[in-house]
């Protein structure tokens, strides 16, 4: 809270509210208390019992006596537990009455006492990270009952179809002995936010999967699906089928899926109108992912873990904005064109990935990730004018790359790491390069870094046999400098002295070099650390 905020709520409450001890502060003051906070047990005994009688809050500090004390109040709507040094409730809350809001959060309670059934007005349960891992079945008496928030492996409480004003279910996971029913989500049209349901491997059939009636709650922005193990692929696809959700929905998750093929719903534009993201994650039978630019609002997808996925096309959207492709090894071919909102592109570990086709034709502002492609041509950037960050790593199959880099006007990050097989990198002068790190570029022989005139950082690490003179000549911006493991270099760094910027200076094993400069070591003024190490011949 805003200090200013916390002084005027004071001015506001403070006859009404207690924070310290009761030094000096007679009975008449007492009676006017409603809300308590950081007042050990012992100090709150000495309270006259009408006192009691008025509490509407309690905030009490992180050791505190709860025995018999719950019996005396009759007004509390708030008691806040949270880190409290308390490992069980006393069976007597369940006199409290009035109690909206109660938070036991970050304790060491195993159980919640049966007793809590009977706090038919409680709105609000917080009980995360606690040592509870199921619900009394007296749970289902509070109808009250509208935001709940635990742990993903507790069992969801008994009776959840009488919680019908229920607004936030952290999550709702099925269980093998089938005690928990998707159907018993059928009646909360209330939920609202994100609703995760996990184990759907244990739901029936299509019909179950149905009465859940998620198209039916139109609060729900984003839904989580989870599978854990195998089950007929034809049933998963019943089961999914059968999970549409209303149209407002904005993000979908849907993990450990068996199926090979989409939903109807999700091949629907006008079913998933809202839909912003979406994520597939670890679909083991699927070959080919349908296009998704028709999805009108779509921003981010992410297809991570598919490891029979051969194709994913994605054109023509207006309106995707993060493209993120993970761990799919046999996927070969991606056509990635037409996305003028696109602002990062990362693919990783997609180890047979042959080509991407247009990726010239994305003229936005984005960055860039290639991991572990296996690529037998260059890699073609031209007409990318708005790259800002572009990263390849781990992409053997590359031998010379970045041709049309110098188009990429906009271009401030550059990373080149562990390309094996990478054997000349040229950059032409560029006004908006400030990070270049060439890394564990093995048989990579020359490159040409000079006029480069916005550039701060610059890393080249083991490039072993990278030999040649490496020119500063117009870096006037650079600050960091760190060359490791190069042991082709004899002499470097020609035009050090035009880096006027230059405030750390590294070069760590290279035993060949011979020279640091052609007229000796001439550093700018602004150097302020350097380190040279394990020059045999220097």
């Amino acid at each position: 809270m805003h200090d200013l905020v916390h002084d005027l709520a004071e001015k506001v409450f403070k006859f009404e509210s207690l924070t310290q001890d009761l030094d000096q502060m007679d009975d008449g003051a007492l009676d006017a208390i409603q809300h308590v906070a950081r007042i050990s047990s012992t100090t709150l005994e000495r309270f006259p019992q009408r006192s009691l009688r008025r509490l509407q809050s309690l905030f009490p500090p992180r050791r505190f006596e709860f025995s018999n004390i719950f019996q005396k109040f009759r007004a509390l709507r708030t008691l806040n537990l949270l880190c409290a040094d308390v490992e069980e409730l006393p069976s007597s809350m369940g006199k409290l009455k009035r109690l909206r809001y109660l938070n036991i959060s970050r304790t060491k309670i195993k159980a919640l006492p049966k007793s809590v059934g009977k706090l038919y007005n409680l709105q609000t349960l917080r009980m995360s990270n606690t040592y509870i891992k199921k619900f009394p079945t007296e749970m289902e008496n509070l109808i009250s009952l509208r935001h709940i928030y635990f742990d993903k492996d507790v069992e969801v409480p008994f009776g959840m179809t009488r919680l019908t004003h229920l607004q936030t279910l952290s999550s709702f996971n099925l269980d093998v002995d089938g005690r928990h029913r998707l159907d018993e989500l059928g009646g909360l049209n209330e939920l609202k936010g994100e609703l995760v349901i996990g184990s759907l491997q244990f739901v029936r059939d299509k019909e179950e999967a149905v009465k859940s009636n998620l198209v039916g709650k139109p609060n729900i922005r984003k839904l989580k699906l989870k599978w854990r193990h195998d089950l007929s692929a034809d049933l998963d696809k019943d089961i999914l089928e059968g999970l549409q959700p209303h149209p407002n929905l904005e993000s979908l998750t849907i993990k450990g899926f068996k199926g090979t093929k989409f939903a109807s719903w999700m091949m629907s534009d006008s079913l998933l109108i809202n839909l912003t993201e979406i994520k597939l994650i670890w679909w083991r039978e699927c070959e080919a992912v349908p296009p998704l630019g028709y999805l009108a609002n779509l921003r981010r997808i992410s297809i991570e873990k598919c490891p029979k996925l051969k194709s994913f096309p994605i054109s023509q959207s207006q309106s995707l904005e993060e493209l993120r492709i993970e761990d799919c090894p046999k996927l070969r071919c991606t056509s990635i064109h037409s996305l003028p909102s696109l602002c990062k592109l990362d693919i990783q570990r997609c180890t047979t990935l042959e080509e991407s086709e247009n990726l010239q034709s994305t003229t936005s502002k984005f960055s860039t990730t290639f991991q572990q492609q296996q690529h037998e041509e260059n890699l073609s950037l031209n007409g990318c004018t708005s790259l800002s960050e572009l990263k390849i790593q781990h992409c053997n199959g590359f031998t010379s790359i970045l041709s049309g880099l110098h188009s990429c006007t906009s271009l401030r990050s550059l990373v080149i790491d562990d390309c094996q097989n990478l054997e000349s990198f040229q950059i032409s002068p560029s006004q908006s390069l400030e990070e270049l790190k060439i890394v564990g570029c093995p048989k990579l022989r020359c490159t040409s870094i000079q006029n480069l005139p916005s550039i701060r950082d610059l890393v080249i690490r083991g490039c072993t046999i990278l030999e040649g003179d490496l020119s500063l000549n117009g870096c006037t911006s650079l600050s960091e400098l760190k060359i490791e493991r190069c042991n082709g270099f004899t002499s470097i760094l020609s035009g050090l002295h035009s880096c006027t910027s230059l405030r750390t200076l590294q070069i760590l094993g290279c035993p060949n070099l011979r020279t640091l400069s052609g007229h000796g070591l001439q550093t700018p003024v602004s150097l302020q650390k350097m380190d040279i190490y394990i020059f045999a011949l220097i």
